[in-house]
């Protein structure tokens, strides 16, 4: 079946037959790429709407609570910011449950000790923020917990510094994946054989990557990294989330096409 944006468009040729149609999408990817002030300034509400929503909900969450109602704390804060509403289904995922890609049943409890992913943003001006953020249920990490969040902030960080003129996809992607394995050496999550005879098969990180925020949901610039596999089920199922970079990487090192680097 035809994606819906097909469907759509054979729709208005046979309701309008006398009009002339024509692809918009060249001319659209170029008005998406580069933002007018005003354009940026709609953005930056929607991320400050946002931001807002994030920190009212670190008072909020606690041991006990559902996940449904951290879903409804983040659509009350949206609206009462005037927000038309969320930008997309947000992802509520504590325990064991953030390892499932685009969670949305946001049915269950969050219990002491668990870590909890949120995946959500504001929709303002038809404009679109998307926030990727974990918290420990209780508000404390625990020793091991903050040992790979951390891993995780600077594995962040690193991706940011790499984002300057010049540098090419291929570029980015080979040193965030060689990055990305020596921390998770560093924490024990594997070791120098498992790269070495290609046993590590499958990403380690929910998305470490970049997504574009602006019009029409996701569309980036800010979350390099959601921490939800790490920091979710580390000790369980280590090699179960899918990682956009380092997957790719991974496969251009084994082809012979990334620099190989440990």
């Amino acid at each position: 079946m035809p994606v819906r944006d097909y469907r759509y468009a054979e729709q208005m040729r046979q309701r309008y037959p006398l009009h002339t149609y024509k692809r918009s999408a060249r001319l659209l990817k170029d008005l998406r790429s580069i933002k007018s002030a005003l354009e940026i300034e709609v953005m930056q509400k929607a991320m400050d709407i946002t931001d807002v929503a994030f920190r009212r909900l670190l008072g909020f969450i606690r041991p006990g609570v559902m996940e449904y109602e951290i879903e409804a704390e983040i659509f009350h804060s949206f609206l009462s910011q005037r927000a038309t509403g969320p930008a997309y289904g947000s992802i509520i995922a504590s325990g064991d449950r953030a390892r499932t890609l685009h969670y949305v049943s946001n049915s269950n409890e969050c219990k002491d000790g668990e870590l909890v992913l949120m995946d959500f943003g504001a929709e303002y001006g038809n404009y679109c923020a998307d926030l990727t953020r974990t918290v420990p249920v209780s508000g404390r990490f625990t020793k091991r917990q903050k040992a790979v969040y951390n891993a995780c902030l600077h594995l962040h960080d690193y991706a940011k510094s790499l984002l300057k003129p010049g540098i090419t996809i291929a570029q980015y992607t080979d040193k965030v994946g060689e990055e990305a394995t020596a921390a998770f050496v560093k924490l024990g999550l594997i070791n120098k054989s498992d790269v070495n005879q290609s046993r590590v098969s499958i990403g380690h990180v929910g998305a470490v990557g970049d997504f574009v925020v602006g019009a029409t949901t996701v569309q980036a610039e800010v979350i390099l990294l959601a921490v939800f596999l790490l920091l979710s089920c580390e000790g369980t199922t280590r090699l179960a989330s899918l990682c956009h970079i380092y997957l790719h990487w991974f496969a251009r090192r084994q082809s012979g096409h990334g620099s190989g680097k440990t």
